[in-house]
């Protein structure tokens, strides 16, 4: 008896051995499978980091780059461990340009899509560039031209309109500059490709071709560009348009207050808002953009209007003609281009009292203001329709200001020029 009970006891510690063994081989194999996870993650991590780095030496890339290439061009990256596959591409979304980034490293691939623009330093940005045409800036009533500013030789002065003097403290609250006898020239990749873009007959197939009516159309600037076109009128309401995607009309585009419209491009020769409209888009036309009262055009947008006729002779005439109504807010980029033979009494550009341009205004033709621009307002002559006259170089209650515009502001690319020293920069990342 006494036997089997010794050799029970013997039995018993045996298995609890190898249970102990079992339990701690367990334990063992978590730690290193722990280990070895933890390890994974973190390389897996550093690698994302310097996959995602890669791509923004990708885009450094493509703002050290001059030409606006629409090919791809494929460099590599060493460090001291791995090597990575650097994809780019640079074409143009309307005014703006369009860089693409992808980065390999092994199996994974990352893609980033961005507008690009061009900056000022905060402490660069100019206030009012004002072409050399032989004639001072005269200020009339509550003008305000705050920040750095571009005037002709003959400087500034005050004036009276209709009874009305100038009734600031100062002429202009900041330094001035002397301008030049041209704008700053944009640049000429850009400027070609809008001319192109605004006259091409875009060629669908069934694949890019969308039906207007639509109650809503997504689509990613990572996939080829989808179209709405038609040679008659078009009338965008009660639809929803975002991503890439161009509504081109032989006529006109008419957009209503209930489009729910995001980082597509219109084109077409007249192109009116209606009064509320919310979103933001690029409006490309030859003849004539208006927008009606209380709108808002979110950033980054734009409108483009580029002449094409020989000779103004009308001014009293809409065509060729930017109108902005009173209460809207235009944030991003408005553009007049032209060629033509300006008559030196028409008005290309119009704001309204109340209106906003939050960004850059660049007119190659004469401009009213009267309403407000917190940004850069590049001007090639101002008129000022009062009292049955029109008086020439004259600004009547208008406020021109750099000094609240967001400093990561983007917009317009312009040729290296002295006088505005700018840089590329990320307008906005796209999807």
């Amino acid at each position: 008896m006494s036997n089997w009970f010794n050799l029970k006891l013997k039995s018993g510690a045996l298995q609890l051995t190898v249970f102990i063994i079992a339990v701690i081989a367990i334990l063992l194999a978590a730690v290193l499978t722990l280990t070895y996870v933890h390890r994974f993650f973190i390389e897996q991590s550093k690698a994302s980091i310097k996959i995602i780095k890669n791509s923004n030496d990708g885009f450094q890339h493509l703002f050290n780059s001059d030409d606006n290439r629409n090919d791809t061009l494929l460099f590599s990256k060493n460090d001291e461990e791995n090597s990575y596959q650097i994809r780019t591409h640079q074409s143009n979304w309307g005014i703006f340009e369009k860089g693409w980034v992808e980065t390999s490293y092994r199996t994974r691939k990352f893609k980033k899509i961005g507008l690009i623009g061009s900056s000022f330093k905060e402490e660069n940005r100019p206030a009012l560039y004002l072409k050399e045409t032989f004639k001072p800036l005269v200020v009339v009533g509550e003008t305000e031209i705050r920040g750095l500013s571009f005037l002709p030789e003959q400087g500034v002065k005050s004036g009276n309109i209709a009874g009305e003097s100038y009734y600031g403290t100062q002429l202009i609250y900041g330094p001035t500059q002397k301008s030049g006898v041209k704008l700053p020239e944009i640049k000429k990749s850009v400027k070609n490709f809008v001319s192109q873009f605004i006259s091409s007959n875009f060629q669908l197939t069934n694949e890019n071709y969308l039906e207007n009516g639509n109650p809503k159309n997504t689509n990613s600037f990572f996939s080829p560009t989808k179209y709405i076109k038609s040679s008659q009128i078009v009338r965008l309401e009660n639809c929803s348009l975002t991503g890439n995607i161009i509504v081109k009309s032989d006529t006109l585009v008419s957009i209503r207050k209930s489009a729910l419209l995001r980082d597509i491009i219109v084109v077409a020769p007249y192109v009116e808002i209606e009064e509320g409209f919310n979103g933001n888009l690029q409006v490309f036309s030859t003849k004539s953009i208006r927008i009606q009262k209380n709108c808002t055009l979110n950033y980054p947008s734009a409108l483009i209007l580029v002449n094409q006729e020989k000779e103004v002779a009308n001014y009293s005439s809409p065509n060729n003609q930017i109108f902005i109504d009173s209460g809207t807010i235009v944030s991003g980029t408005v553009c007049y281009f032209s060629t033509a033979v300006e008559n030196n009494f028409g008005t290309q550009v119009i704001l309204q009292p109340q209106s906003q341009v939050r960004g850059e205004l660049y007119c190659e033709g004469n401009i009213e203001v009267m309403g407000w621009i917190n940004g850069t307002l590049y001007a090639h002559q101002f008129v000022s329709n009062k009292a049955g006259s029109v008086f020439m170089n004259h600004l009547f209650n208008a406020k021109i200001s750099s000094e609240k515009i967001q400093p990561e502001f983007a917009g317009i690319l312009f040729e290296n020029n002295l006088q505005i020293s700018k840089k590329k920069s990320i307008i906005k990342w796209l999807y």
